[in-house]
């Protein structure tokens, strides 16, 4: 006679119950579908960070690109601007120095052409560094700004030296003037001319601005204007 069992008796040959097969095969879905939806996920995300990344070189390119462009462009106009204004500051500085030549006053000051370079082409060059969009841009303009100050220092300098040695020759023969003068009138102050004179020379000598050729000129001179103190002592 056959052996009737229960709906959900244990199975002969697994030992596993039908509502468990049901219970079991369910839970494998719902596993299959977790890892389905996982793998799914990081594949969008994997493409969504390669996307990500192409749009971010994408962008970085253009950026680069226009970035580029901006300081060629910088550097052209700016290079132009700069020789433009270099050019306005030395005529402005060659007709400033022919006034201070001329004024009693200024050529005994040695600060005037540092302070005309100071009010007239610091202002002036910093203004046009400003110009730059770009840090490359910058960078480029800040090596000219130094170029050029340089160049325009050494100029106030050099002018401060003609001058210091102009301003020396005309205060020694002003002195030389003013004691043939007050020899002629007295011959007695002679010796008091001469020496007051040469002490004068020796401090001039002592400028530091004073250019080397115009030491050796005074120096020539000296003697020669000293005898013309002399001279007005005998006449």
């Amino acid at each position: 006679m056959p052996s009737i069992q229960e709906y959900n008796a244990p199975s002969a040959t697994s030992g596993i119950r039908p509502t468990e097969i049901g219970e079991r095969a369910t839970a494998s879905a719902a596993v299959m579908g977790e890892r389905r939806a996982s793998i799914a996920g990081d594949m969008q995300a994997r493409g969504l960070s390669q996307l990500g990344g192409a749009i971010s070189q994408a962008a970085g390119d253009v950026g680069k690109f226009v970035d580029e462009h901006l300081t060629a462009a910088d550097v052209s106009r700016q290079g132009a601007e700069l020789v433009q204004r270099q050019n306005e500051y030395t005529q402005k500085f060659d007709a400033f120095a022919k006034t201070v030549a001329g004024d009693q006053t200024k050529i005994n000051d040695p600060t005037v052409f540092q302070k005309f370079y100071e009010d007239n082409w610091v202002p002036s060059v910093n203004k046009w560094h400003e110009g730059f969009r770009t840090e490359e841009g910058s960078k480029w303009g800040q090596a000219e700004v130094q170029r050029s100050t340089e160049h325009m220092q050494n100029v106030a300098t050099a002018e401060t030296g003609v001058l210091a040695g102009h301003a020396a020759t005309l205060n020694l023969q002003t002195s030389i003037q003013n004691a043939s003068d007050m020899v002629a009138k007295d011959p007695s102050s002679l010796a008091l001319g001469v020496d007051t004179v040469r002490s004068q020379f020796e401090a001039a000598l002592k400028n530091p601005n004073l250019p080397a050729d115009k030491v050796l000129e005074l120096q020539e001179q000296l003697p020669k204007l000293l005898a013309h103190v002399d001279r007005k002592s005998v006449v």
